[in-house]
């Protein structure tokens, strides 16, 4: 029998979002709305990350009963950088936004972290849980009609949710 303290479990899901290519992420520092923690940017757009929640185009989903006050951490610079030329003047202007490989949130739900990444072309995310940490309070809603395919992936509106994998 293996003891619950002995490891930690982790889910893997997969989200695959057109026509992008490698995946970066970068802080919001007012190149976006202010209910945006980060983006993620590659060549086919932006997906933008909050507290508990994640659109691409025009779907959201959201981390149904999740901690409020989980904050991202940005993890692994990449060494890029973006900036933003967005009005007349330089105050209106963003630059220097440097680029990360992942984000992480801790404690999103009890014992529970979440970690976006990119991987090709598509934005992954691991629920890492700590020893004792129960999975069934990750709960995620969506804001579109979901389907189940053949497979067990999730089809909303045109995006493709691989099956997680749990190891």
């Amino acid at each position: 029998m293996i003891r619950a303290a002995m490891f930690s479990i982790m889910i893997l899901c997969s989200l695959s979002v057109a026509q992008a290519q490698n995946v970066w992420f970068e802080p919001n520092h007012g190149q976006v709305h202010r209910s945006v923690d980060f983006l993620a940017r590659s060549g086919g757009g932006y997906v933008y990350f909050g507290r508990n929640r994640m659109a691409v185009r025009d779907v959201r989903m959201e981390l149904v009963g999740a901690n409020r006050k989980a904050s991202a951490e940005f993890v692994e610079p990449t060494g890029g950088i973006s900036s933003y030329f967005i009005g007349r003047t330089e105050k209106d202007w963003h630059t220097g936004i440097p680029h990360y490989a992942r984000v992480r949130y801790r404690n999103v739900y009890s014992g529970i972290d979440l970690v976006y990444y990119g991987s090709g072309r598509d934005i992954e995310y691991d629920f890492v849980l700590r020893p004792g940490a129960d999975p069934k309070q990750i709960r995620v809603a969506y804001n579109k009609p979901v389907r189940v395919d053949e497979n067990g992936d999730l089809l909303i509106a045109g995006l493709r949710q691989r099956r997680p994998n749990v190891y």
